[in-house]
């Protein structure tokens, strides 16, 4: 698996490509404890992905539980027709937060951002 990065006004992005397997949950966990610690808001792009698995998809589910536990929310853009087609038959479509677009993603966490704002005056 390939993961290029990039961080906009406070948002992480995570763009995979290639093999989504049990070696992306080292890599996606370290990204996520190590490098990005701190940030509250992520968006993982899929469409690149080739291939997901049941471990995989537990990384991603990984990430998402450790995001959430520090009060953050992960969406993710673009997904794969096959990764997607994974999470329906696990039930775990449901779970994630699905975008169609990174500015789809972007707006959802501009509206928690300012309700987030507005809860906190």
């Amino acid at each position: 698996m390939n993961v290029s990065s990039k961080v906009f006004h406070n948002v992480v992005v995570l763009t995979l490509a290639g093999r989504v397997d049990f070696s992306a949950r080292t890599v996606l966990q370290s990204l996520i404890n190590d490098t990005f610690h701190g940030y509250r808001y992520f968006v993982i792009h899929m469409q690149e992905v080739t291939f997901i698995d049941s471990s995989g998809l537990g990384a991603l589910v990984a990430c998402l539980t450790t995001i959430r536990r520090q009060g953050g929310i992960m969406y993710l853009v673009q997904v794969a027709p096959q990764a997607y087609e994974l999470m329906e038959m696990t039930k775990l479509s449901h779970f994630f937060e699905i975008c169609a677009s990174e500015e789809e993603a972007l707006a959802r966490i501009e509206a928690d951002m300012e309700q987030a704002e507005t809860w906190s005056h």
